[in-house]
């Protein structure tokens, strides 16, 4: 699947501006997290990216944004994903609280 991504650029939005502002948006929550926490390993970094939709910067899934503020609409919605150690995430709580 990867390899399709590299033949296919355009279907990704990580190639694209607003998959860019995005991803360093979500890089600077990440390190920040991180360093709260006095984690410093690209796998401590790791975890966090870990617990976010695997198609989330797909054409499908992100198309509707465009640009900077695109970028950190995008990046606020996948970072809502992300959770410390014991804590939940916003959508894992959303479910607990609906029951699903």
């Amino acid at each position: 699947m990867a390899s399709q991504g590299l033949k296919n650029p355009k279907d990704y939005v990580i190639f694209k501006g607003v998959g860019l502002y995005a991803i360093s948006y979500i890089g600077i929550d990440v390190i920040d997290r991180c360093l709260l926490n006095g984690k410093y390993g690209s796998a401590d970094m790791l975890k966090y990216l870990d617990q976010m939709p695997k198609d989330s910067l797909s054409r499908g899934a992100s198309s509707a944004y465009a640009g900077r503020g695109g970028g950190r609409v995008l990046a606020n919605e996948l970072l809502e994903y992300v959770s410390d150690d014991g804590k939940l995430s916003i959508p894992a709580l959303q479910n607990l609280i609906l029951g699903k």
